[in-house]
């Protein structure tokens, strides 16, 4: 094991601060010339590393001063290169200590503040344990992650300061190969600047030995800070970790027996080498994030991420309502994951690219989502399984790959407003790969800052040179408050071809400005805000840009669907366009003060359709030259509509083609 970590002391300041001192002035003589003399007095604060000490659990292994190295247990060197300590080798257990001197040769009054910054790999420096003490016993010690003390007031000319540097024992094989490097610093003023800008910022390791120290140190803790469970192992066999408030925190320390997390509002980033199980985790809040090991994890609410390199036997996720969701990293090892939602309850679990999880078993009454771009070896249990995308990153992901895309959630794509300040359309994703989009009954909207000023128009998605395909009965919702806003734009010979689903636009769902929209069915309609303001743009909910319509270069063919107060046969670019496919009609139709125009094919004279028809009913209501031909087949088939009473719904176009009267015979 070979590791390096660097302290680099940064501790020699000198500044000459304008000061009058020792002038003479003669207000009246009669020499034509006076002198002033003036010298300017001077802050010189000076740090050295004088001497260092290294430990090897707790032993003492060297004590060289004057710049020489010191050895620690394993072979692991520290050694003083001007201000710098270099240290080779370092094992979890190695400590060392370095002696700092502050030589003051100021002739003047000054403040001063003392400042410690680490820099490198984040997992090591997480569980690092460096401590400032003004006299070197373990008792003095106060440890930090970072800090810049408060300004103050400092006469002596020799001042000193202890630095520990510890990688501790239950560290263990998780610091392999990793670099990280501190940053000391004396900073020194004039005692009258104005210092009072400047505040301490400080973010604080804290040590507890027990539960109760634990649990009231959880109280007083801040966003950021840190909390080791310290003392050995025998002192943790179980840890309750609660807090109430909305703060991110960081949990090192000796293994734990059986911990319990319930942190609503907060974050946690838990670095435990190994902990035989998480009995609840409620992190609804935030997350709780694992980079140790853990036996096994029963997640009830909330979201736990299983980070690289960390590892868990066994996952329950068992929320009782809402939802709870694991997220398993890419080189995380899970062996198995079981969920059981209750009813009204969802669990979600999502798997890294690259990741294998051998066993996963959905159970229970309530849904289980899977979000997957690794490998499941082996799927078991009778529960609802449903595979998709559940999170914007996810989806992301998947779209740079193309192919067959499910979504398992609702995704909400977020508009910023400051991404253009020209009058454009800017796609907020961008398909560009082949793909086969299965909506699953989700939907896909702009989430957008009402408060927000948007000169730009956002489409949610632009299909660039690819072919697209959208099923699934879902929704792409282009809803956004007074602001133009597109659902989906084609460009550069795209393809789409929609098979269902429902699509809002503002004022535009789909629009082609290079490219071919086939449309096999779905409905289509302004979104709301749109709806209400300019209810005459309805004529745009799908559309081709006129230039590329005239050239050629933009076509649409629709087959199917329903279209809201907009009829795709009529003129939509011009007189004698339209965008119905050879061989289809629009049928419109009342629906309360709205008219919708339904896209179907025009009748070939053979087909029929009896599905509308059960002996039950006594009303029927016909749309189609097809569901005409069922009455005729049903009629002189012999069954009896006595006492039964059959409506037209809209008009039916029978397309002069030969026609079998009803009743017939």
């Amino acid at each position: 094991m070979k590791k390096k970590i660097l302290l680099t002391s940064i501790l020699s300041v000198v500044m000459c601060l304008s000061l009058i001192v020792g002038a003479t002035l003669a207000l009246f003589g009669s020499e034509s010339k006076k002198n002033i003399a003036v010298t300017s007095g001077k802050v010189e604060v000076e740090a050295n590393i004088v001497g260092i000490t290294t430990y090897s659990k707790g032993v003492a292994t060297a004590g060289l001063e004057g710049g020489e190295n010191g050895v620690f247990e394993n072979g692991g060197t520290a050694e003083v290169v001007g201000d710098t300590i270099d240290i080779e080798g370092m094992s979890p257990g190695d400590k060392v200590v370095a002696e700092i001197q502050i030589n003051n040769t100021s002739n003047i009054e000054y403040v001063q503040r003392f400042g410690m910054k680490g820099e490198g790999d984040s997992a090591l420096l997480k569980q690092m344990l460096v401590g400032v003490s003004k006299a070197d016993t373990d008792a003095n010690y106060t440890y930090y992650n970072s800090f810049v003390s408060a300004w103050s007031n400092e006469s002596a000319a020799t001042q000193t300061r202890y630095i520990s540097i510890e990688l501790p024992e239950y560290v263990g094989s998780s610091a392999q190969g990793k670099d990280c490097e501190y940053t000391l610093s004396v900073e020194a003023v004039q005692g009258n600047a104005d210092v009072s800008g400047d505040a301490a910022e400080e973010s604080r390791i804290y040590l507890v030995e027990d539960q109760q120290s634990l649990t009231e140190t959880l109280k007083t803790m801040g966003n950021g800070e840190t909390v080791v469970l310290w003392g050995g192992e025998e002192k943790w066999t179980t840890a309750d970790i609660s807090f109430e408030d909305e703060k991110s925190i960081t949990v090192c320390g000796y293994n734990v027996g059986t911990l319990t997390i319930n942190a609503p509002l907060g974050s946690i980033e838990y670095y435990i080498a190994h902990t035989g199980s998480i009995e609840r985790a409620v992190v609804a809040g935030e997350s709780l994030h694992i980079y140790g090991e853990v036996g096994e994890l029963t997640l009830n609410s909330g979201r736990t991420v299983v980070e690289s390199g960390a590892s868990v036997d066994a996952v329950d996720v068992v929320p009782t309502e809402s939802e709870a969701k694991v997220e398993i990293r890419q080189n995380a090892e899970v062996q198995s994951v079981t969920s059981r939602p209750a009813q009204d309850a969802t669990a979600i679990i999502v798997i890294d690219k690259d990741t294998v999880l051998p066993v996963l078993v959905a159970e229970g009454e309530g849904e289980t989502k899977l979000d997957s771009s690794g490998t499941v070896e082996d799927t078991q249990g009778g529960g609802t399984l449903i595979e998709g995308a559940v999170s914007f990153e996810s989806f992301v992901a998947k779209l740079a790959e193309g192919g067959n895309i499910s979504l398992a959630a609702d995704i909400g794509v977020y508009a910023d407003p400051s991404l253009s300040d020209e009058e454009v359309l800017v796609p907020l994703l961008t398909i560009d790969r082949d793909t086969t989009l299965d909506l699953n009954g989700y939907k896909i909207y702009v989430e957008y800052d009402a408060e927000g000023s948007y000169i730009y128009t956002p489409a949610i998605l632009s299909i660039d040179g690819a072919n697209v395909v959208i099923e699934g009965n879902g929704t792409i919702d282009a809803e956004a408050g007074d602001n133009n806003s597109y659902g989906i734009s084609l460009v550069n010979g795209a393809s789409l071809t929609v098979n269902d689903g429902t699509y809002y636009g503002a004022p535009t769902a789909i629009q082609v400005s290079s490219g071919e929209l086939t449309v096999n069915g779905g409905f289509f309609d302004l979104a709301e805000t749109c709806k209400a303001a300019v209810p005459e743009y309805a004529k745009y909910v799908i559309n081709c840009i006129d230039s590329s319509f005239k050239n050629g270069t933009a076509k649409i063919f629709v087959k199917g669907g329903t279209f809201v107060n907009f009829d795709p046969s009529d003129n939509p670019e011009g007189a004698g366009t339209t965008y119905l496919a050879d061989g289809y009609e629009a049928i419109s139709a009342q629906a309360g003060d709205e008219t919708h125009y339904t896209v179907q094919p025009l009748w070939d004279g053979t087909a029929v359709d009896t599905s509308w028809y059960n002996e039950e009913d006594t009303e029927f209501a016909l749309n189609t030259p097809m569901q005409l031909a069922g009455l005729a087949s049903l009629v002189n088939g012999g069954n009896d509509f006595a006492g039964k009473t059959v409506t037209l719904g809209a008009d039916i176009n029978l397309n002069n083609q030969e026609w079998t009267p009803i009743g017939n015979g």
